[in-house]
């Protein structure tokens, strides 16, 4: 029987990056996405993570698992703190947005750049990365960069391919860490147009790498 694991998102943007990413990583897995529009509405309006938000999580952690998910990844990258808070006392791994690439990046080195197309997620990458290094003892250079122009050109005007464009633009250019981390699911698109001889991790790969492997497949 096929591994079935849950990728719950708050927006339809990501999809063809997480199927690609299953595709490429993890075929023999089954990818559920269940996607809450709702739920990233709601902070765009507010201008932040509102009340309540860490129940409405938890219970589509608790409807994917009663469809069957042996894991849960979360694919939103502002709503890290709630998912920690959501998923205490589940029995299954339940993923944050970052978590499996916090993981892997300390394996590449100490020297990291974070890049964004929303500053609030590179903020927020930044954070959890300072303080799993200091979880390890670790001495971290991290430095983050946000193009804007390519959230907009995605979000604002569906321009997937302007949005690549400018991300790997940019991407291209830095060659001095020992480890670039794109901050967003979105952003796994622009692979296929780069070609940095420094490791390029993204969230959603690192997640679906990280679920196999603990599945045994």
């Amino acid at each position: 029987m096929r591994r079935r694991v849950a990728v719950i998102s708050p927006t339809a943007v990501v999809i063809d990056q997480v199927r690609e990413a299953f595709n490429r990583h993890w075929p023999d897995g089954q990818c559920d996405l269940l996607i809450d529009e709702a739920l990233y509405s709601d902070y765009a309006d507010q201008g932040q993570v509102g009340e309540g938000t860490a129940t409405r999580i938890r219970r589509l952690i608790d409807l994917s698992i009663d469809a069957g998910a042996s894991a849960v990844l979360f694919a939103g990258s502002v709503f890290g703190a709630e998912v920690v808070e959501a998923r205490s006392g589940i029995n299954c791994p339940v993923f944050t947005s970052f978590d499996a690439m916090i993981m892997r990046a300390f394996e590449c080195g100490s020297r990291l750049i974070i890049q964004s197309t929303a500053p609030e997620s590179a903020r927020l990458l930044e954070l959890e990365l300072r303080d799993a290094a200091a979880r390890q003892g670790i001495t971290a250079d991290i430095h983050r960069g946000s193009l804007p122009d390519a959230f907009e050109a995605l979000y604002g005007r569906g321009d997937r391919d302007l949005h690549d464009r400018l991300v790997a633009g940019a991407v291209n250019k830095l060659e001095t860490y020992d480890a670039v981390l794109l901050a967003q699911f979105s952003m796994a698109s622009v692979r296929p147009l780069l070609h940095l001889a420094t490791p390029v991790l993204d969230p959603i790969s690192e997640a679906v790498q990280r679920m196999r492997m603990l599945a045994g497949d």
